[in-house]
């Protein structure tokens, strides 16, 4: 609800756009029925490794790791998807969010992976023989979700849906033409910072110099994931 509360103030200021109560309240009753509904979908699948981190894991020294995100709300035409690329002491690097049409909270979760593989393609393209800033082998770049089921349907491990099979069809090219980027699941607890960057774009509260100057929530939590609570150069 508070979301939605945030982008009406914020259409109010900036779009001059008089908030609407009944609106809030029922964009907000949608999110919940869908976010229900698409949690009873995820149950249906094999369910997730119940050893699987609860927090997110940084990756070994010298790899990267980029964590995406989607967020969509039931009977909108567009929704937002995030990036965030880490390092190993939990640094960030880089990071992105844009909009994107979707119609399914699946179609937006593997729309937000084949965004982010391609930006790791990008990545592997520009530094290849720079060996010493980032080693270009075998799972070098990761990417991690918070989709079981997208990550289930790219690597095989599920028969995609027509609405997603182009877009899985893309994110396995793009895999199998890489030597360094691997694509792993996580539990959403594990993916907060990107699932807070697309929500906040989303809902139009993300500042535009967000990466160089994060709002305090995402500070917070960058800070805890990174271990470096006590020195941390997040904090605004």
């Amino acid at each position: 609800m508070l979301w939605f509360v945030w982008k009406a103030r914020n259409n109010s200021i900036f779009k001059a756009k008089q908030p609407d109560p009944n609106t809030i309240v029922d964009l907000a009753q949608a999110h919940l029925q869908n976010f229900n509904r698409w949690q009873n979908k995820k149950e249906v699948g094999k369910p997730p490794n119940p050893n699987s981190p609860r927090r997110w894991i940084p990756p070994e020294r010298g790899l990267l790791k980029l964590n995406v995100d989607g967020s969509w709300v039931h009977g909108e035409q567009v929704g937002s998807i995030a990036r965030i690329l880490r390092d190993h002491a939990g640094q960030l690097i880089d990071g992105f969010a844009q909009q994107v049409r979707a119609s399914s909270p699946l179609q937006i979760e593997t729309l937000a992976i084949l965004e982010g593989l391609k930006f790791l393609q990008f990545r592997e393209q520009l530094h290849v023989g720079e060996m010493e800033v980032d080693k270009v082998h075998q799972g070098q770049l990761v990417c991690e979700t918070g989709s079981l089921s997208a990550e289930q349907n790219i690597t095989g491990r599920a028969e995609p849906s027509w609405t997603v099979k182009p877009i899985v069809e893309q994110c396995r090219n793009l895999l199998s033409n890489s030597e360094s980027m691997t694509l792993t699941y996580c539990l959403r607890e594990a993916n907060n910072a990107a699932d807070l960057i697309a929500k906040m774009h989303q809902t139009s509260s993300l500042p535009q110099r967000w990466k160089s100057s994060p709002p305090p929530v995402l500070s917070e939590i960058l800070c805890v994931e990174s271990y470096l609570s006590t020195s941390c150069n997040f904090r605004t």
